[in-house]
């Protein structure tokens, strides 16, 4: 499925769910996006956004398939919590999440919670974003093996720019990995 389709089939997920209409399942090329939803199920929008963060399978051939692979804990709009396993494929020559992975993944976590809440609180329309600051503050390395849980939310949101902050932390000890703070660029509203 490509990416724009499968943004406005989230987008068509989040219309229906905001406007209150319960369905039985949402599918979209054969994969199911949501299903028996009611609107004051938290458990099923949480499932809902983990759809949404594994994107589509063509992702899987990409950088996306980094951010892809988190698993969705929390969500609510505006935040969201997910876990990562550190994997060989993902860590540099001594063994730690290489910084590249880690920025890639708070990169992405930041937005995917901009945009969902974006989706939440706007029928009319899925706005998305480029980053165009992201700052991250590198304190303890991952190891091969470890599982590391970031913390992502918007801190607020402007008609051009949006502003965004993560922390990543070992499940394991609670030892902090990695502070972020992202400024995303609103792109223009895609056209219905």
């Amino acid at each position: 499925m490509s990416k724009s389709k499968y943004f406005n089939t989230i987008q068509t997920l989040y219309k229906s769910y905001a406007k209150g209409n319960n369905f039985t399942s949402l599918t979209a090329s054969g994969r199911t996006i949501m299903t028996k939803s009611t609107p004051s199920d938290g458990k099923d929008l949480t499932e809902a956004f983990r759809k949404y963060v594994s994107g589509p399978d063509s992702w899987q051939k990409t950088f996306m398939k980094y951010p892809s692979r988190c698993k969705v804990i929390e969500f609510a709009p505006g935040r969201a919590v997910y876990e990562f396993l550190v994997t060989e494929d993902t860590v540099n020559s001594v063994g730690t999440m290489h910084g590249g992975c880690t920025a890639t993944l708070l990169d992405v976590c930041m937005a995917n919670v901009l945009v969902d809440e974006k989706a939440l609180s706007d029928v009319n329309s899925t706005q998305l974003g480029t980053t165009v600051d992201l700052t991250i503050s590198y304190l303890n390395g991952a190891q091969l093996g470890d599982t590391v849980v970031i913390e992502a939310q918007s801190v607020k949101r402007g008609r051009a720019l949006a502003f965004l902050t993560a922390e990543a932390y070992s499940k394991k000890t609670k030892k902090p990995i990695a502070l972020a703070k992202q400024t995303l660029a609103l792109l223009p509203k895609p056209k219905l």
